[in-house]
């Protein structure tokens, strides 16, 4: 409200709030929102979700039969996992069914010498606790930061020259494993042998504005 108005045919955007009905597993919130993206509109509410959940915007065909006039917005959350990841405990959300799945879904791969606990058929479920060890060869792990991408789209509503943020975003994490060679204890060389992302990173989306 506080910005001057430094030229001709300068553009002010109104962006009217309408009723959303947030859906997250049992629980239902009513808002109201003008936010574009889905994500944005349950950060808007308050509400709490992760990087992994997927949150679409489900169309209402039906008034009557569906009960609302709202857009509604579902949460499908991932599931917690805790990972013991070569003695790193970390906890990392999936939408994996099995133990098995888990490893294709974050690009875990065995090596000689490694071993999973439990086994890769058992279901995974809130909390579940897996192993991953390795034996014989010395293992260092780093925790480091994904950096928070950035997604720039075209608005024809925003003046040219400005921008605006739609979704906020945020940086993820990784581990890296590294297989460790000495000689008389003193370290020679580092083979990375395992990339882990434990938090997805949630892109931040920039409209950059077209009208002239």
């Amino acid at each position: 409200q506080t910005t001057p108005i430094t030229q001709d045919n300068f553009h002010i955007n109104v962006y009217r709030a309408v009723p959303v009905e947030i859906i997250d597993g049992g629980q239902t919130t009513l808002t109201f929102s003008a936010d574009t993206t889905p994500r944005a509109v349950v950060q808007q509410a308050g509400l709490t979700v992760y990087p992994e959940d997927n949150v679409s915007v489900a169309s209402v065909t039906n008034f009557a039969s569906q009960q609302t006039v709202s857009k509604q917005v579902i949460i499908d959350p991932a599931t917690p996992v805790n990972l013991n990841l070569y003695g790193v405990q970390t906890v990392i959300r999936t939408h994996a069914k099995t133990v098995a799945d888990l490893l294709v879904d974050k690009g875990i791969k065995l090596g000689q010498g490694d071993s999973i606990e439990p086994s890769l058929a058992t279901p995974l479920t809130p909390n579940t606790q897996v192993f991953l060890l390795h034996q014989g060869t010395q293992i260092q792990t780093v925790t480091q930061t994904i950096p928070t991408p950035i997604q720039t789209i075209q608005d024809n509503s925003l003046t040219f020259g400005t921008s605006a943020v739609r979704q906020q975003g945020s940086p993820g994490q990784e581990i890296l494993t590294y297989q460790v060679n000495t000689v008389n204890g003193v370290t020679v060389s580092q083979t990375l042998i395992q990339t882990v992302v434990t938090i997805s990173p949630v892109p931040q989306i920039v409209a950059q504005g077209q009208a002239v």
